[in-house]
């Protein structure tokens, strides 16, 4: 592991949080920022149209709402943040069951962001 990513994980650990949802959530429709070729049993990552997410919100790929050649399982940004900080979604680990072609501008699916409550030292 690289020591930068390897020093971020260690101060996640380090400083661990509960934190309880505390509201209603919102819906984020996930659009590709880049024309693609995707393999059949195959997770890559894929361009997206940025979605910020507000500090103290959590956030999940929803399973139901789905591109045809696959599903979007996972999102992230170039640099990690906390939780406690405004962040960028940038880019989305996607499993393609079907060989294929995504298009610029199409919708690999939804995630639902929820705002949380943090206590800290857990």
């Amino acid at each position: 592991m690289r020591p930068r990513i390897k020093s971020m994980v260690d101060q996640a650990f380090e400083r661990s949080k509960k934190f309880t949802i505390t509201g209603a959530g919102g819906l984020d429709a996930v659009v590709s920022a880049e024309t693609i070729q995707v393999f059949a049993n195959t997770v890559m990552p894929i361009r997206v149209e940025e979605i910020n997410i507000a500090k103290n919100h959590t956030i999940s790929p929803c399973a139901y709402n789905r591109h045809p050649l696959g599903s979007v399982i996972s999102v992230a940004e170039e640099i990690p943040k906390d939780i406690t900080e405004e962040r960028t979604i940038e880019f989305v680990m996607f499993i393609s069951w079907e060989n294929g072609t995504v298009e610029k501008g199409d919708i690999l699916g939804v995630i639902d962001t929820y705002p949380i409550e943090i206590e800290e030292g857990h």
